[in-house]
């Protein structure tokens, strides 16, 4: 198992949800969303987070169909695994978030939040869905995304 703090992200072109977990990897925990605004402010954004929080690595989460085939929002997902490939110095892991947003907003639900609040939360949290499920599947460095019915 990877030794240290993971960082959850779930990726998108206007916000990206951010979670942590501690040393041990019993909890996890949103952090407040990175609001994207170019690459050189999110590369100085995520470098400064990834020191303040001790990151020994990055669980970014990658869209799959129910199929398991990848479609476009894949791709960029993708490309911008290889981005942070190029200025940071942990290891990356591509983690299937099928589901994740869905899980986050029946989560905000329960909970009777406003329609307002939960559109505001929904990314951090569904980066705590991706970083849980990571942790609970045994932080696997050689996972391959798959159909749900294989």
């Amino acid at each position: 198992m990877i030794a240290g703090r993971l960082l959850g992200m779930d990726f998108g072109t206007v916000r990206i949800g951010l979670s942590v977990c501690d040393p041990d990897k019993i909890i996890v925990s949103p952090l407040p969303k990175l609001n994207r605004s170019s690459l050189e402010a999110d590369q100085k954004f995520l470098q400064k987070l990834l020191m303040e929080e001790s990151i020994a690595a990055i669980v970014l989460g990658l869209p799959i169909h129910l199929s398991g085939n990848e479609g476009k929002k894949s791709l960029e997902v993708r490309a911008f695994a290889e981005w942070l490939k190029t200025f940071v110095s942990r290891p990356v892991f591509l983690w299937d978030e099928r589901f994740s947003s869905s899980e986050a907003d029946e989560l905000l639900a329960l909970r009777q939040i406003s329609a307002k609040k939960r559109k505001e939360l929904r990314d951090s949290l569904s980066a705590v869905v991706i970083l849980q499920s990571f942790i609970e599947a045994g932080c696997p460095e050689d996972y391959t995304p798959r159909a749900l019915d294989g």
